[in-house]
């Protein structure tokens, strides 16, 4: 069986008019599965997904976890922290939190899990991003995590 990316897109099997809606009804599906806002899910990244949304609605976990670890690396590349400094505050590079974000089990935090989810929100929400965003991180990666800022600023409410 070809792939849709094999077939050269949705432009290739569609028409234009219809793959224009086809991609907006495909971007709302994407973000209502990994529970985030529409807004941080862009028609890229639903075009470079297409088999990974197909195998999620055929039911197939590997191609879920695949999108939730696609979309955390498509929002570690907008952190605009300098790794050495993000290193000295979350305790590891920014590689190596994204890695860590991907591989932590939803529904089973952990104490270290959540000391290291409150220093990336801390570290993230210091550098300009938005609670929201923040919030829409944590939720792509499959983790809900109640996020709160308090006047230092930091982000409280994790423990």
């Amino acid at each position: 069986m070809r792939t849709l990316k094999e077939e050269g897109g949705l432009d290739e099997v569609l028409g234009d008019k219809d793959s224009a809606e086809t991609l907006e009804t495909m971007r709302k599906a994407m973000a209502d599965i990994l529970d985030v806002e529409e807004d941080y899910v862009d028609n890229n990244f639903v075009k470079d997904h297409l088999d990974e949304l197909k195998g999620v609605i055929d039911g197939d976990i590997d191609s879920l976890n695949a999108l939730h670890e696609a979309f955390t690396e498509e929002q570690f590349l907008k952190i605009n922290v300098d790794d050495q400094e993000f290193q000295n505050k979350v305790g590891m590079s920014i590689a190596e939190a994204e890695d860590k974000l991907n591989n932590i089990e939803p529904g089973k935090l952990e104490a270290d899990d959540l000391q290291f989810l409150e220093s990336l929100a801390n570290v993230l929400y210091q550098s300009g991003w938005t609670i929201e965003q923040i919030d829409n991180l944590f939720k792509g990666a499959d983790l809900n995590v109640p996020l709160n800022v308090d006047a230092a600023p930091a982000i409280e409410g994790m423990n």
